[in-house]
């Protein structure tokens, strides 16, 4: 393995280990803490705080733990909703996040998004992105509107 893989796992490591850090912070709490902190705040995000987490956890990755590069930050920033331009190593971080999700059982489009990573991790975000879309969703994230955009493309 090259040093460069080697970097890029390392910080694909970082990522994976920081995405959801602020977890600890209670849902209720969520916005309250993300305006003292100077968060940018999407109005879609003041509607389910649940989804500040991602911006929160940026946060705290780089002013707690002192993570600076930016692949690594802004792929935790948008772990939850990708965003858009977003590059391989978002994706990646992005697809971990769904395949190994916070909830009891098993994903119920993990199989499809498994079959569809056979093809690409691109059409694997798809999968996932359209099942969440036609699942009723709380609200529709704009940056997750943003990706599928250009997911599409």
């Amino acid at each position: 393995m090259s040093a460069f893989q080697k970097n890029i796992l390392s910080k694909l490591y970082q990522a994976g280990l920081l995405h959801d850090v602020s977890a600890f912070i209670p849902q209720n709490k969520r916005l309250s803490i993300s305006e003292k902190l100077h968060i940018s705040i999407l109005k879609e995000e003041r509607q389910v705080p649940l989804l500040l987490h991602q911006k929160l956890s940026a946060y705290i990755a780089q002013e707690c733990f002192q993570i600076k590069d930016p692949l690594i930050l802004n792929a935790i920033e948008c772990h939850t909703t990708l965003k858009k331009n977003f590059n391989n190593f978002d994706l990646i971080i992005f697809l971990a996040d769904k395949i190994a999700w916070d909830q009891s059982g098993t994903p119920p489009y993990l199989k499809d998004l498994n079959n569809a990573l056979q093809d690409s991790p691109r059409k694997a975000a798809l999968v996932y992105i359209d099942y969440l879309l036609s699942h009723n969703p709380l609200i529709i994230h704009p940056w997750l509107l943003a990706a599928q955009k250009q997911l599409i493309i």
